[in-house]
């Protein structure tokens, strides 16, 4: 079974009976159906791991792949359903010492 498939039954088990609309080549970088008040679920993603399959898939460097991922990607506009992109808050990794 693809990733894409697998994507699509967990959708709809979780938001059935609801159109959700996917990125293309991003299906690695899926979270889960955003929801928010007065609004239609969409479909989300880590936007750090997009950023990272472009890197991958196109040969890009860091900042390449973020110029063409927030310029082409996230700032793509397909009405209600358009797809979301989550940066995700990282805490930061305690520093060791060794004495």
């Amino acid at each position: 079974m693809e990733l894409r498939d697998l994507i699509e039954d967990w959708c709809e088990e979780h938001a059935p009976d609801e159109p959700l609309l996917f990125a293309d080549g991003f299906d690695a970088a899926f979270i889960g159906v955003g929801y928010r008040a007065e609004s239609e679920p969409v479909v989300c993603y880590d936007a750090d791991e997009c950023i990272r399959i472009l890197m991958l898939e196109s040969n890009m460097s860091p900042e390449e792949a973020a110029e063409y991922f927030d310029f082409n990607v996230a700032s793509a506009f397909f009405g209600p359903k358009t797809p979301m992109f989550l940066k995700r808050f990282k805490l930061p990794r305690p520093k060791f010492s060794r004495n």
